[in-house]
């Protein structure tokens, strides 16, 4: 069961349901608070990957003890985004040139599943509010402002694209799945140096828009096969930006 409020009576009900002593679920929240703050910086691209973490000073910017914030790098360890070196410290995982071509190929072919699953599922209002999405990211296209804003409000905006998309599927399982990979996704483009995101905005919208003309017109093996390419072709600029 999930926590989402510990205050006062809330607390005590979820406790007694969950069988959970209050101070277990106390620390169990500080190492989700720990867990989101370093994995935002690891998806915002702002850990280098040559990056050791200062746990102290992570402890103390979230007003914590160590213990949560290395129980934190434990469960990113085991997703694959930190990795813990005994005696020395904790630092950004590195993975290599094929490591990532093998990521993205698996990435592509769940993403292929969601938008095959869309396109036999979606209504009418589904398709209006990923036409909504996309309309705001074809706004990013013509904006020449700051370059790290526009990446961050497309990555943003192209994460709420595929997180419809994987609603409008219908799995949860499907679903719970790929968000993880997409995590994951994220992570390696902002390892990159994060240029993927910024200098490749009109390609990608138009990726997007291939999409969601397949999921209107009802073609699954349409839809599987735009969101095929539009990850491959994600993964081509990354190797290009990098």
């Amino acid at each position: 069961m999930r926590i989402v409020e510990y205050g006062g009576g809330r607390w005590q009900s979820l406790a007694h349901r969950t069988g959970k002593p209050k101070e277990i679920m106390r620390k169990e929240r500080l190492v989700d608070q720990a867990y989101a703050h370093i994995k935002k910086q690891l998806l915002d691209g702002l850990v280098s990957n040559q990056g050791w973490f200062a746990i102290d000073e992570i402890a103390g910017t979230l007003g914590i003890s160590r213990q949560p914030v290395m129980d934190a790098m434990k469960r990113l360890s085991l997703e694959g985004f930190i990795e813990i070196v005994p005696q020395v410290g904790c630092r950004v995982n590195s993975a290599s040139p094929d490591e990532i071509a093998d990521f993205f190929r698996l990435f592509a072919a769940s993403e292929g599943l969601v938008g095959q699953l869309a396109a036999e599922r979606a209504t009418s209002d589904d398709v209006l509010q990923l036409r909504l999405l996309s309309a705001q990211i074809g706004a990013l296209s013509d904006w020449d402002g700051d370059g790290g804003v526009r990446a961050q409000s497309y990555r943003l905006l192209n994460r709420q694209f595929h997180a419809e998309l994987r609603r409008i599927a219908r799995s949860q399982v499907v679903g719970d799945i790929v968000e993880r990979l997409a995590d994951r996704s994220d992570f390696y483009i902002a390892q990159s140096g994060g240029a993927e995101f910024n200098r490749h905005v009109v390609p990608a919208h138009h990726e997007h828009e291939h999409i969601l003309r397949a999921i209107e017109q009802r073609d699954a093996e349409g839809a599987r096969a735009a969101s095929v390419e539009h990850i491959a072709a994600a993964a081509g600029r990354l190797y290009v930006a990098g």
